[in-house]
């Protein structure tokens, strides 16, 4: 497990979880909502193989998870 690109995961997904709210406070556009969905569930699937922390691991499926139910929803 490399820490660097672990950290780096965590910080894309932050980011996308700040513009995800930002989107839905200002406007709901569905196309950018879905667009910061798709990459929270992939930094989020990506998140389960770079940790071996069974809390972490469980913390980043239960994030993809609510970010591919949330998609169907759409």
């Amino acid at each position: 497990m490399d820490e660097k690109e672990l950290e780096y995961t965590k910080d894309q997904l932050k980011k996308h979880l700040i513009l995800l709210e930002d989107h839905l406070k200002s406007g709901e556009c569905p196309w950018c909502i879905d667009k910061h969905l798709t990459a929270i569930e992939g930094y989020s699937e990506e998140g389960i193989t770079q940790t071996n922390n069974i809390e972490e691991k469980v913390k980043f499926i239960k994030m993809a998870e609510s970010a591919r139910k949330l998609r169907k929803m759409l």
